[in-house]
């Protein structure tokens, strides 16, 4: 029986403990020697292999990683007609044995923690904190929805008039589809995925093309969790092909995304038109970028404030909505904080990842890195700090910290993410 009042976070690691740090170094050792993963797309319940998707470790865009196939547009016709028939039994279920099935899932990610976490770190860049965190939040979102679906399981009483007895009930809406990203490439799926399936939707993951290995292992933990097959589709592919086609499609009802604010935008734009043969009007869920800024006022304790600023802003290289990318700090300040910021920024270790005293590692892809460095290059601030010694890192998607000031309100520094 699932108590919805026991919710308990997964406890982050204690990297101050010798032994955490060693146990997770043979974690990482370990992957840093496994082979290239076979990532196959879920399809009716059945493994299909249908051409080559490459993901490549970003601190070293010379290993591959993984070889997933890619799902094309067309296939979205089979993906949906699966999913709407497994989607009756499924949503028949009680709330409570598809809560069960969250939970098992969380329990095979948490025996599996430090493997999951090692391949963050390889396939989608990540350190080794920012790596176990994302495990940890993945394992905490199929926790919490489990509970929360049986609070909803309960219902409630509404308005009755004299002789009826009505009562709220909660059922699932239909086909979903979860389009995730690869800055938090278990959690954030793991979250939209969990969620949908617990009140009863059959759900298509698409992943993103840059970390399919990492969203299969959510695939891997639902099987053997129970879930029927079936239920959940895993569709790997490029965006603009089988994820454009599942948000397009008549037969999805919903789409939960986490990406760029102007492929929200886009899925927003084309979910609202009603296609022939759709029956419903689409729902979105959409968790889009994000121009995170921090104020520093003038009688802020800088000792604080300083590497507070500098871990948002570059640990992990910045990938994340919440990176401070943008600082406000009042005048009579202002020139000790800079130069206390760059002093501070000049200690953070840029490398691989796989190095546990690495703070940047690299950015995703090539077309990050290329639209970063250009961005930096074409500023009309003053770049006051950008330049790192990489003469011994290997071929990977290294982007120095870097500080700008004096930049006008329309730079691209300022407005883009």
């Amino acid at each position: 029986m699932i108590d919805p009042d026991d919710y308990q976070p997964e406890p982050l690691r204690q990297w101050h403990v010798r032994s955490v740090v060693d146990e997770f170094r043979r974690a990482v050792e370990a992957q840093s020697l496994a082979p290239v993963l076979s990532v196959p797309a879920i399809i009716g319940g059945r493994e299909v292999s249908t051409g080559n998707l490459e993901s490549v470790d970003p601190g070293n865009y010379e290993r591959v990683v993984a070889i997933a196939s890619s799902v094309g547009r067309d296939a979205a016709d089979d993906v949906i007609a699966g999913l709407a028939e497994a989607q009756s039994s499924w949503s028949d279920r009680s709330h409570e044995d598809r809560a069960e099935v969250l939970i098992r899932a969380a329990a095979w990610m948490r025996d599996r923690r430090d493997t999951l976490a090692a391949l963050e770190v390889f396939e989608a860049g990540k350190p080794w904190d920012e790596a176990d965190a994302d495990v940890c939040e993945a394992i905490d979102f199929c926790e919490y929805y489990a509970r929360q679906a049986v609070l909803l399981g309960r219902g409630g009483v509404v308005q009755s008039p004299p002789g009826e007895d009505n009562r709220l009930e909660y059922f699932g809406r239909g086909v979903t589809a979860v389009i995730g990203p690869w800055n938090f490439p278990l959690a954030i799926p793991t979250g939209l995925t969990a969620a949908a399936l617990v009140a009863g939707n059959a759900v298509a993951l698409k992943p993103a093309e840059q970390t399919p290995a990492i969203a299969y292992q959510l695939v891997e933990a639902f099987r053997a969790a129970g879930l029927p097959e079936g239920v959940l589709a895993f569709v790997p592919g490029p965006g603009e092909e089988i994820g454009a086609a599942l948000v397009a499609h008549p037969g999805v009802q919903t789409i939960a995304f986490t990406g760029s604010k102007d492929v929200g935008l886009t899925i927003i734009e084309e979910a609202g038109r009603t296609r022939p043969g759709q029956a419903f009007v689409k729902r979105v869920i959409a968790e889009m970028g994000g121009k995170n800024a921090m104020i520093i006022d003038s009688d802020a304790d800088l000792d604080q404030a300083v590497p507070a600023v500098a871990q948002s802003a570059f640990g992990f290289a910045g990938q994340k909505c919440s990176a401070a990318s943008r600082v406000f700090v009042m005048e009579e300040i202002y020139d000790e904080f800079i130069d206390r910021l760059i002093a501070h920024s000049a200690t953070l270790e840029v490398g691989h990842p796989s190095v546990p005293s690495v703070v940047v590692g690299p950015v995703i892809d090539a077309d990050a890195y290329a639209r970063l460095t250009s961005a930096v290059a074409g500023t009309a601030g003053n770049v006051r700090f950008g330049e790192a010694d990489q003469t011994n890192q290997p071929a990977g998607w290294y982007v120095p910290p870097a500080i700008v000031d004096g930049l006008p309100p329309a730079d691209r520094l300022m407005i883009d993410e």
